[in-house]
């Protein structure tokens, strides 16, 4: 789903803040949610100009996704931070979604989880302010997980993988695969078995047979049989000299993680 239909339609959803009576905004924000990005710029871009928050909102949105202006994620990230910085939780969501699942911003937890308390101290207890915790404390998870897997912790190595596998908010195929590869060089089975099987159907990236072929080697011998039959079927499709290249990484890995 792309940012501005996430932000926007879950923004309306959640009741957060809400277009003033301006006559101008008004009009101006009608014709961004009717897809008249021409006329929303026409409107909103001279109040934006002016300091007015509402509008600083709606022409990122517009940034955000090119309509009607260059897509441009910089100056969407400085119309948002700018109107946070004036108090407009649409603006504060949208950074705080925005650094949570890295659709547009790059992924940063701790930011995330700073704009989800500015948050939360602005609104009022309820169902919404509920959904926005909820948020944080997620966020705040994933920032004690990639803390502790950047310090090599296997367990969390393991557990920050799995998340950006399988958890849609923060899905990251590519990111998955890195965590997982980073708790199979150390020795950790089932996480040779799941990045030998994300190689081979490509999940993360293109289908590497090779990598898939090594990384199945390697869990055959720490006893894994289920191992062997797709590293089998993969020997077929490489050359013998990258079965050969293979065997001698296989054999150099070992020798560096004797048990």
């Amino acid at each position: 789903m792309k940012p501005f239909i996430y932000s926007i339609v879950a923004a309306a959803a959640l009741g957060l803040s809400t277009p003033g009576s301006a006559q101008d905004f008004d009009l101006g924000w009608a014709a961004l949610q009717g897809g008249d990005y021409q006329t929303a710029l026409g409107h909103l871009e001279p109040l934006a100009l002016q300091g007015n928050d509402r509008a600083m909102v709606g022409m990122g949105y517009l940034y955000l996704n090119g309509f009607g202006v260059p897509e441009s994620y910089v100056v969407a990230f400085k119309l948002f931070s700018d109107a946070a910085d004036l108090g407009n939780t649409d603006a504060m969501y949208s950074l705080a979604n925005g650094f949570y699942m890295g659709e547009w911003l790059e992924q940063d937890f701790e930011l995330a989880v700073h704009w989800y308390r500015q948050l939360e101290m602005v609104m009022d207890d309820g169902p919404v302010r509920t959904g926005v915790e909820a948020l944080r404390h997620s966020a705040e998870a994933m920032s004690l997980l990639e803390a502790g897997a950047l310090n090599g912790v296997i367990s969390d190595q393991i557990n920050l993988a799995e998340r950006y596998a399988e958890t849609t908010v923060v899905q990251n195929l590519e990111k998955a695969v890195g965590w997982f590869r980073a708790a199979a060089e150390q020795d950790d089975l089932q996480s040779q078995l799941r990045v030998a099987e994300m190689y081979q159907s490509g999940q993360g990236g293109v289908p590497d047979s090779r990598e898939a072929h090594f990384w199945f080697s390697i869990a055959l011998a720490r006893g894994a049989e289920e191992a062997a039959r797709p590293r089998e079927i993969l020997a077929g499709t490489l050359t013998a000299e990258a079965l050969e290249s293979n065997a001698g990484r296989v054999t150099a890995w070992l020798a560096r993680h004797p048990q």
